[in-house]
C-alpha cells in the first residue's frame, strides 16, 4: 500500500485489518486502539492524526505494533508505568530493617 495518496482513515483501516480487527489480549472488537508493544519515546501521541497513522505503520513494519481495547490498553498501560518507574520507586521506599 502505498502512503502518499492515502487518507489518515484508509491508514487506519488498512492497519486494523492488518492487525486483527480484534484486542490480541481479550479478542474484543468493540473500542480498539493501537499501541505500540514496546514503547518507545517517538512522541507520537503528540502528531496530527495522520502523522500518527503513518508512525504507527512504521511500528507495524517492525512488528511493534497491536491492537488492544481500551480496557486491555489501559491495564498494559499500568503495567507499563510500573515497570519503567519501579526502580525509581523502590530506590525511595523506606527499607526494612
Amino acid at each position: 500500500m502505498s502512503y502518499a495518496a492515502t487518507t489518515a482513515r484508509q491508514i487506519r483501516d488498512h492497519l486494523r485489518h492488518t492487525l486483527g480487527r480484534a484486542c490480541l489480549w481479550c479478542g474484543s472488537t468493540t473500542d480498539l486502539q493501537f499501541d505500540y508493544e514496546l514503547p518507545t519515546p517517538d512522541g507520537h501521541h503528540e502528531l496530527a492524526y495522520r502523522s500518527r497513522m503513518v508512525a504507527y505503520v512504521r511500528q507495524s513494519r517492525v512488528g511493534n505494533l497491536q491492537l488492544l481495547c481500551a480496557t486491555c490498553h489501559a491495564r498494559k498501560a499500568d503495567q507499563d508505568w510500573v515497570m519503567t518507574h519501579l526502580p525509581q520507586i523502590s530506590d525511595r521506599a523506606p527499607r526494612q530493617l
